[in-house]
C-alpha cells in the first residue's frame, strides 16, 4: 500500500506567498498538491492508496494534539489506541505488509529529535518503509546487515538533528526581531509584524485598536464555538464593521481561529 503524507507548517501559512491566496484553505490545497506532485514525479507513482493532508506545528509539543491528520496516520500505521509498549517489546504486534510511506520532507513529520527518531524506529518495527524526496538516504532496505542498519540510524539521527536545529534557530531569530505588546507581535521598531488593518476610510488602525479588534474576534469565536453555532463568520464580520468601521475577510477570521485552537 502506497501512503502519502503532506504537511504545511505555521511558517508556510505566515509567508508572503500565502497572501496571494484568498483563503487559508486554498493555500493549503495548493501546497499539499505541490508536495504530492513532486513526490509522485520523483518516485514515478501514479496514485496513492491513502493520503493524509496535515498542517500545524511539528516543533511545539503543546500543539501536536491539533494535528488531527498526523494522529490519523499514527493510528493507521501503528494502531496506537490498541497497542502498548509491552506489545512492541514482546513482539506481539502485527507488522504491516507492503506498507510504503511517501513524504516530501521527513523532517516535516516532527522537528523534535526524539519523536522523529521514535517514528522511524516504529516504522522499522512495523515494517513500514519510508521514502522521502528530500532525504532519500534514510530508505529502509530489506534484510539489512547490522552495519548498514547502524549507518541508516546515524543518518536518521543527523536528519532529526537538522530538523530540530532549523526550528530552534527560526524560533530564536523571530524572538530577536520581534516582541509582544498588547497581545500583538511587533518588530523591534515597534511596527506591527505582518499586515495591519485599515478602516473603510483608508486610515490604518493604531496598535492598541488593532489589539482590541483581534481580541474581539477571538472572543466572538470562543462564544460561537462553545455554543456549537455554525456559519458565524458573517456575524463576526458585521460586528467588526459596526464597531471599528473595518471590513475583515473570512481568511482573517480563519487565521485567528487557528490561533485560538492552538492556545
Amino acid at each position: 500500500m502506497k501512503i502519502f503524507l503532506a504537511r504545511i507548517s505555521r511558517e508556510d501559512l505566515k509567508s508572503e506567498e500565502r497572501k496571494s491566496f484568498s483563503t487559508r484553505e486554498d493555500y493549503l490545497r495548493y501546497k499539499w498538491r505541490q508536495q504530492e506532485d513532486v513526490v509522485k514525479k520523483y518516485f514515478n507513482i501514479k496514485t496513492f492508496d491513502k493520503k493524509f493532508y496535515d498542517s500545524g506545528s511539528a516543533y511545539d509539543q503543546e500543539k501536536f494534539k491539533n494535528r488531527t491528520k498526523f494522529h490519523e496516520l499514527l493510528s493507521f500505521l501503528f494502531d496506537y489506541s490498541n497497542t502498548t509498549l509491552k506489545d512492541i517489546f514482546w513482539g506481539e504486534i502485527k507488522p504491516q505488509k507492503d506498507f510504503y510511506l511517501y513524504v516530501y520532507d521527513y523532517n516535516r513529520l516532527s522537528r523534535r529529535m526524539e519523536y522523529s527518531l521514535l517514528f522511524s524506529l516504529l516504522c522499522d518495527v512495523y515494517s513500514v518503509q519510508i521514502h522521502s524526496y528530500n532525504q532519500p538516504m534514510i530508505r529502509f532496505k530489506a534484510n539489512e546487515e547490522a552495519m548498514i542498519k547502524g549507518t541508516r540510524y546515524l543518518l536518521l539521527t543527523m536528519t532529526a538533528l537538522n530538523g530540530e536545529q532549523y526550528s530552534e534557530s527560526t524560533s530564536k531569530n523571530i524572538k530577536k526581531s520581534s516582541l509582544k505588546k498588547d497581545g500583538l507581535t511587533l518588530s523591534y521598531k515597534d511596527k506591527l509584524w505582518g499586515k495591519g488593518f485599515k478602516d473603510i476610510y483608508g486610515n490604518e488602525l493604531s496598535i492598541k485598536k488593532t489589539s482590541w479588534l483581534k481580541q474581539n474576534i477571538r472572543d466572538y469565536i470562543s462564544v460561537f464555538e462553545k455554543k456549537h453555532i455554525k456559519g458565524y463568520y458573517p456575524e463576526i464580520q458585521k460586528k467588526i464593521l459596526e464597531d471599528y468601521n473595518v471590513k475583515i475577510s473570512k481568511a482573517v477570521i480563519t487565521r485567528i481561529k487557528a490561533d485560538v485552537e492552538g492556545d
